[in-house]
C-alpha cells in the first residue's frame, strides 16, 4: 500500500505541492502499518504454537512437554525436526495433512521463532 492510500485510508490531509503532510519521524511507523497490513493477524492457535516453539526450540525432542499429538506435530514442522516426527511415525507430508494450520501458517511461524 502506497504512502498516499494509507494516508487517505486513515483521513490524513493530502500533502502541499512540495511538501509533506506527515512528519519524517512517521515515515517508518506508516511504512510498518503498511506493510502489517498485508498479513492477517495470527490466530490463536497460530499464537500458542509460536510460543511452545519458542519454549522447545533447543530443546531434544524427548524433553518436550506432553502436549497434544497435533500440537507437537505443528510444533517439529515449524521447527523443521525431522526426528521428531518420526518418533511420531510421521513423514512430514503426511504431518501436515495431520494438523489444523496450513503449510503458509507454518512457514510463517517458523520466520519468526528463527
Amino acid at each position: 500500500m502506497s504512502t498516499s492510500a494509507l494516508m487517505a485510508k486513515v483521513d490524513m490531509p493530502t500533502p502541499p505541492p512540495g511538501g509533506t503532510a506527515v512528519p519524517a519521524c512517521f515515515n517508518s511507523l506508516i511504512t510498518d502499518v503498511a506493510s502489517a497490513s498485508a498479513e492477517p493477524p495470527r490466530t490463536e492457535l497460530e499464537q500458542r504454537i509460536l510460543s511452545m516453539a519458542r519454549a522447545v526450540q533447543h530443546k531434544p525432542f524427548r524433553r518436550w512437554p506432553a502436549w497434544s499429538t497435533g500440537e507437537r506435530l505443528m510444533v517439529a514442522l515449524v521447527l523443521d525436526d525431522t526426528a521428531a516426527l518420526s518418533n511420531f511415525g510421521f513423514r512430514v507430508l503426511e504431518a501436515v495433512d495431520r494438523v489444523e494450520l496450513t503449510p503458509n501458517q507454518l512457514m510463517r511461524i517458523a520466520r519468526e521463532v528463527c
